[in-house]
């Protein structure tokens, strides 16, 4: 929006000032209630087996893999055939197997966000991503492209609450909800 604009021009610190205005404007109240809904814990996947044989619940991790360039080249493909970006047809695909192996419909998965979409933040210095929850919503009827098309609205929608998620933190109880 325009404000976001102008103070990702001005120096570092009007751009903090800008951030915590955030939380005295009119969208607050729904922010609150978009993100309550998106860090409810009831919805976080649980996988079966989720647990090692020593009884410790599996967590996230990252496990680097290297995709052979012709794999790269096809998805790129399938994604510009569904008129997607090649990220939002694999988190397509990561969503459609959680369903399976949850059987729940409605999900949170948690994505990167660079937090530079607009052409006035590429110049901000310092870190500005962040990872935000996004609730999924899936029918079992769905073929991947649909899959990929409602995360495309979901990450619209985070996208468009994103900066209200960090003050909306600080001002939570440490157990949650919002």
């Amino acid at each position: 929006d325009a404000a976001f604009a102008a103070a990702c021009r001005l120096p570092h610190y009007r751009y903090a000032e800008w951030q915590n205005s955030l939380s005295e404007g009119d969208d607050i109240i729904q922010a609150r209630k978009f993100w309550a809904t998106q860090l409810n814990a009831d919805l976080a996947p649980r996988l079966p087996f989720g647990s090692t044989a020593s009884g410790k619940e599996l967590g996230p991790d990252v496990i680097p893999v290297e995709v052979p360039q012709s794999v790269s080249t096809e998805i790129a493909a399938h994604a510009e055939g569904a008129s997607l970006d090649p990220e939002t047809l694999l988190l397509a695909a990561w969503a459609e197997l959680i369903r399976r192996h949850t059987d729940r419909s409605d999900f949170v998965v948690a994505r990167n966000s660079s937090g530079r979409s607009s052409a006035q933040a590429e110049s901000l210095l310092g870190p500005v991503s962040r990872v935000l929850p996004t609730l999924v919503r899936l029918d079992r009827s769905l073929r991947l492209a649909d899959t990929g098309v409602i995360l495309e609205g979901a990450i619209e929608e985070t996208e468009y609450w994103r900066e209200y998620l960090p003050g909306i933190m600080e001002q939570s109880s440490p157990g949650w909800p919002i």
